[in-house]
């Protein structure tokens, strides 16, 4: 979301009815009953949030893309901003069946394709055949075509494998310059850029900056963005995140980052193997 609006993108996924009904008796898991609509393409829809109204703007990418989060969204100059990490299909979701993890070198080398994406989404209806955005995002365009807005993304990040977006929590629904990411199962990728590590990445320019773990059996959770409550700055902060170990040994630890140069702070090494968890939450206080 943003101040003033709601924002939602309905991909071409949805549940196969028929399966549905079956798959109790056929023992089969929910995965066994979506149906990826790869001919289809995503659609965005814009409420405002002090009407209630969906914005009559017809949004329509390019292609079809799959997702599991946002990063962030804000308004500038009329328009909405709104960063992803997508992927081209939604292979990575078959990746806890038991004979992928078995053989998870070639299945995470082809699979592990997410990319950190900006939508940009005109407020307003103008002339047809041009770019509305104006070229102010540079590859991130928006083409009227009759009654469709046809909305092209520009890739922030060319290497992929990433996911699990953070920020620095005071920047949500505004303009930021960064977020941090995880390997996630793609780090059970030894060639993914992203395994083993924690990244920082300029939503401007596409620069990373990476703190590694040192052993690839080490996976780091989604991270926690702790802000220094009196800083002057976005990235002026703590990252924290509970990197587990796949191996035998149990070398599960919290690991605190300096959110600016990604440098290691400390770490708080636990007893006991913390299994690998997708997401975190922190408790500012505990009662």
């Amino acid at each position: 979301m943003t101040d003033n609006y709601l924002i939602f993108c309905e991909q071409p996924m949805a549940y196969d009815v028929n399966k549905l009904k079956h798959n109790k008796n056929q023992r089969s898991s929910s995965r066994d009953c979506l149906e990826w609509m790869a001919g289809e393409r995503n659609h965005f829809y814009i409420v405002d949030k002090k009407t209630g109204r969906n914005i009559e703007i017809n949004y329509v990418t390019d292609r079809s893309y799959f997702f599991f989060n946002f990063v962030n969204c804000y308004e500038s100059r009329g328009h909405i901003v709104v960063d992803m990490v997508t992927y081209d299909g939604p292979e990575i979701m078959d990746s806890m069946w038991v004979e992928k993890l078995k053989s998870c070198p070639d299945f995470y080398a082809n699979n592990s394709n997410s990319r950190l994406m900006r939508f940009v989404l005109p407020l307003h209806y103008m002339e047809q055949g041009i770019d509305l955005n104006f070229g102010q995002w540079n590859e991130a365009t928006a083409i009227r075509n009759n009654n469709i807005i046809n909305i092209r993304p520009k890739i922030i990040t060319c290497e992929t494998g990433m996911e699990n977006p953070k920020i620095n929590p005071f920047f949500n629904f505004r303009k930021y310059n960064f977020t941090y990411v995880v390997g996630w199962m793609h780090g059970l990728n030894p060639r993914n850029n992203f395994a083993n590590s924690i990244t920082k990445i300029d939503m401007e320019t596409g620069m990373t900056t990476v703190w590694k773990t040192g052993d690839k059996f080490e996976h780091p959770s989604e991270i926690v963005f702790l802000p220094n409550p009196s800083g002057s700055s976005e990235d002026d902060g703590v990252i924290i995140s509970c990197v587990s170990n796949s191996g035998d040994r149990q070398g599960s630890y919290l690991v605190f980052l300096n959110a600016r140069n990604m440098r290691e702070i400390a770490r708080a090494n636990f007893d006991e193997p913390i299994p690998f968890g997708s997401h975190t939450h922190f408790v500012q206080r505990y009662y």
